[in-house]
């Protein structure tokens, strides 16, 4: 019967006979039981460090996964400045195939995706974006944030290298406060609406008869008036921005490359190059009107055009296309053919609701025409249509091609409009037929106001006007100025325009936000 108990009724039994064979096993019992209990958080404990210890590995390889995407981004920026405003499908498609779009880190563990947020354009400021990165390792993902800022020609309406002009005189082109025959000078009546910047002495007529209505940076410290070599007081009301005389406490030139060659690259890879002589115009459809006499280097797309008309546009022979892929057209020299001289024309001579449509940089090997206003089709403040040219000598405002239908005092258009954000790398932005040298030619003629709305810079100082009284006001042959500064230039930019060489993009500042919900 005894066998046949229960083991708890053992236990119970064998105590009420005080027998140390019931304590005992009580005893075994409980430190076993007391054991597993051990053994079962030991490894619960082991099981949640390991967890704990898995999660926080995944949190740094999250954090490298963004700075590593971050990091091979800001390395196109600085090859292309333009990099965060090109178009998706022109980007790298292996590493950036578009934004909030997940891709691998190579040769690494976990994904990265990048965003692009441009901050609003302050105008004189330098340009600044931030870019956001965000890394994901099995779930786990964090997002990190760094303001970057990057000088540009663009930052301005007005630069100018030298202040005097060259006149094909070496000995203009060095940094003076007065010169002879060099001079050149702000005329009376001149209005520059937009930030100005020169690494040189800025000289003016008369202080207080140019208006400033934005800030002006010289380079070399100060504003002159020509005459007498004083220094203008800033405080006047003609300077109605801050004026910056950096060149006194600070090296703050900014210099202009030597060479649009990068940009020819850039139209073998996506755009169209030319041998120049050639003209191009818009076309309301959006297409472009190409007038080519030496056909284009085998570029594609589209076969080469062919013209037999000498430099004057054609009755004949021209090609209608779309606008490259890219945006960039580059106009280079036939070097088989020495009257190739690699320049480009170009206007709107048609309505001005037929204007320049997109985004478009036109690029020469020799110089730039502008022998027609040259208009946009939307010109409103919220428009996305720009056009950027860049010369590697100079740009004209004119045209210097014989035409039967046109005496040669008609060579400079009369109150021309040009928008446009212009470079004139080795040479200046001036009208033509104002002085000999350099232009083959000179010749009278008031031809009003030329506006510009856009922005320029140029090696040297271009002379846009002669001063005198015969037009009815400060000038004798040429134009009067009325510059206006593009305010969208800081968030719709020429594709592939050129930057200074001195500069790069710079980091502001470096946070790790919360990742987007999306």
């Amino acid at each position: 019967m005894r066998s046949n108990l229960s083991v708890f009724t053992r236990i119970l039994w064998a105590t009420r006979k005080n027998n140390d064979e019931g304590m005992s096993l009580v005893t075994v019992l409980s430190m076993g039981v007391v054991g597993t209990l051990l053994a079962i958080s030991a490894m619960s404990y082991a099981l949640g460090d390991n967890s704990i210890g898995a999660y926080e590995r995944e949190w740094v390889r999250a954090l490298y996964s963004a700075e590593a995407g971050l990091n091979a981004y800001l390395w196109k920026m600085n090859e292309d400045p333009q990099y965060y405003i090109t178009d998706p499908s022109m980007r790298d498609p292996e590493y950036f195939p578009g934004e909030l779009t997940w891709t691998p880190v190579p040769n690494g563990e976990g994904d990265y995706r990048i965003k692009v947020i441009p901050q609003p354009k302050v105008v004189g400021e330098p340009l600044t974006v931030t870019i956001e990165a965000s890394g994901r390792v099995k779930g786990v993902t964090r997002t990190v944030q760094v303001d970057m800022e990057r000088k540009s020609f663009l930052d301005w309406m007005y630069f100018t290298d030298f202040e005097t002009y060259n006149g094909q005189n070496a000995s203009c082109l060095r940094y003076q406060k007065k010169s002879s025959p060099c001079d050149i000078r702000f005329a009376d009546g001149d209005v520059l609406d937009g930030p100005i910047k020169s690494n040189d002495f800025i000289m003016v007529e008369t202080c207080d008869q140019t208006t400033f209505r934005s800030t002006v940076e010289s380079g070399r410290g100060t504003v002159y008036e020509d005459d007498s070599q004083a220094d203008c007081d800033v405080s006047t009301p003609n300077y109605e921005g801050d004026v910056n005389q950096c060149g006194l406490t600070q090296f703050c030139d900014s210099v202009l490359p030597i060479s649009n060659a990068k940009l020819r690259q850039d139209a073998e890879n996506g755009g169209y190059v030319y041998w120049g002589p050639i003209e191009i115009t818009p076309l309301a459809n959006g297409l472009i009107r190409v007038y080519s006499k030496y056909g284009n280097n085998g570029v594609p797309p589209g076969p080469a055009q062919a013209r037999t008309l000498g430099d004057a546009p054609p009755t004949s022979t021209v090609t209608d296309r779309l606008p490259p892929p890219n945006g960039v057209i580059y106009v280079g020299r036939k070097t088989s053919n020495p009257t190739s001289l690699g320049k480009a024309y170009v206007g709107t001579p048609h309505n001005p609701q037929s204007g320049w449509h997109g985004q478009i940089t036109i690029g020469s090997e020799n110089s730039i025409w502008v022998w027609k206003s040259l208009r946009l089709d939307d010109e409103s403040d919220t428009s996305k249509d720009v056009i950027g040219l860049i010369a590697n000598e100079s740009i004209y405002v004119g045209d210097d091609r014989v035409r039967s239908d046109r005496p040669y005092w008609m060579r400079r258009p009369t109150n021309p409009e040009i928008h446009a954000a212009m470079l004139a790398l080795n040479g200046d932005v001036h009208a033509y037929g104002i002085t000999n040298p350099p232009d083959s030619t000179t010749f009278s003629g008031c031809s009003g106001t030329l506006k510009i709305v856009g922005a320029f810079a140029q090696k040297s100082r271009g002379v846009v006007a002669l001063g005198g009284t015969s037009c009815g006001n400060s000038t004798s042959r040429g134009y009067v100025k009325d510059y206006v500064y593009d305010s969208r230039l800081g968030y719709v930019q020429p594709p592939r325009f050129m930057e200074p060489s001195n500069t790069s993009w710079r980091q502001l500042a470096w946070r790790e936000v919360p990742p987007p919900s999306a």
